[in-house]
């Protein structure tokens, strides 16, 4: 099987964190086990990473989709990027924002679990996985060129 780098960061995060199922996928697990500080206030969403722990703050007024997104995004940022993005220029910003995002969409509808599910629409993403429709939209493509590639996922 083939997997892109963020992809397979991912996978080995999540094998070694053990995140077996959609239960283990829970936010508030994942912060646990990665040492994050989480904390749902009605100030921006943004990460803030510590020598010891990173600390990710969501805005406590989204709705649970959007709080579950916002939270796998921001956990990409210190998982894939060693820079802090406001210090950098705005291309490299906007890319650091680019590869969250894709980040988030691997680590919030995990391939090791989406691969056993019985019937995959962008809805049943949607629902199962508590992500936005449109996220999830962009997740079904992911997965249909996967298998029109022939890799099975």
């Amino acid at each position: 099987m083939l997997y892109s780098t963020i992809e397979k960061i991912v996978i080995d995060g999540y094998k070694e964190i053990k995140v077996l199922s959609i239960d283990d996928l829970c936010i508030e697990n994942i912060a646990h086990r990665m040492n994050i500080e989480l904390h749902f206030t009605d100030k921006k969403t943004a990460t803030t990473l510590f020598p010891d722990f990173t600390f990710i703050n969501i805005h406590k007024y989204f709705p649970s989709y959007l709080k579950t997104w916002a939270f796998f995004h921001e956990i990409g940022h210190p998982v894939l990027h060693a820079v802090d993005q406001r210090m950098a220029v705005k291309t490299v910003s906007d890319f650091m924002e680019i590869q969250a995002n894709r980040f988030a969409l691997h680590a919030s509808m995990p391939i090791h679990l989406v691969r056993y599910m019985d019937h995959i629409t962008p809805y049943t993403l949607a629902h199962m996985f508590n992500v936005p429709l449109w996220a999830a939209e962009r997740r079904m493509l992911q997965l249909e060129s996967r298998y029109l590639l022939g890799q099975s996922f």
